[in-house]
């Protein structure tokens, strides 16, 4: 996790940075893993969601739908739940259901 613009995933045993995700031009708040270590969840000011290949850093998708920051991202075994600070919503998204509009080229 950054609190400049983007995510960054580093190698702990090496001191290595494996990837510098950059498609989320907001601070990020939080970041969680998925249970399979696949992808990486982030969250961040302008009240979005990516969600990231772990092994490439790929941005795979952008949710939105806050309407102000995302404090909060935690994951379920098939879905994705995120909580804004601003209001007590969470959002559940089954990744395998994503309309074309939200996965990133």
């Amino acid at each position: 996790m950054s609190y400049q613009h983007g995510v960054q995933v580093w190698e702990v045993a090496t001191g290595t940075r494996r990837w510098a995700g950059r498609g989320q031009p907001t601070r990020i708040r939080r970041v969680a893993w998925s249970p399979d270590g696949a992808h990486l969840a982030s969250c961040g000011d302008d009240g979005s969601v990516c969600l990231w290949e772990t092994s490439d850093g790929r941005l795979r998708a952008r949710l939105e739908g806050h309407r102000g920051m995302v404090m909060c991202v935690a994951w379920s075994p098939s879905k994705l739940g995120v909580k804004s600070r601003t209001q007590a919503i969470l959002l559940a998204r089954d990744l395998r259901l994503l309309p074309d509009a939200h996965i990133a080229p």
